[in-house]
């Protein structure tokens, strides 16, 4: 049975990792975020229900500013290419 996570920006994939997944990013996430769901497609091998985490932007947005994280960090990278 394989495992993959990813992280959905409204309907873009920004992040996905298969076997495993990214702490740091799991970590902006509450128990009052999560959620599971039929799978309505399966694998013969996979179980039928899909677990998975979901915040407003705005509570994210609030989760990332407690955490010091700013807009300003990925500009920077994005105008120097790093």
């Amino acid at each position: 049975m394989g495992h993959h996570s990813h992280l959905r920006l409204c309907t873009a994939v920004a992040l996905w990792c298969r076997d495993s997944y990214y702490r740091d990013v799991a970590a902006l996430f509450s128990e009052g975020d999560r959620y599971c769901r039929p799978d309505l497609d399966p694998a013969p091998d996979e179980e039928a229900v899909v677990y998975g985490y979901a915040a407003t932007i705005r509570g994210m947005a609030e989760r990332l500013d407690a955490q010091g994280v700013t807009v300003e960090g990925p500009r920077t990278c994005t105008a120097t290419g790093g």
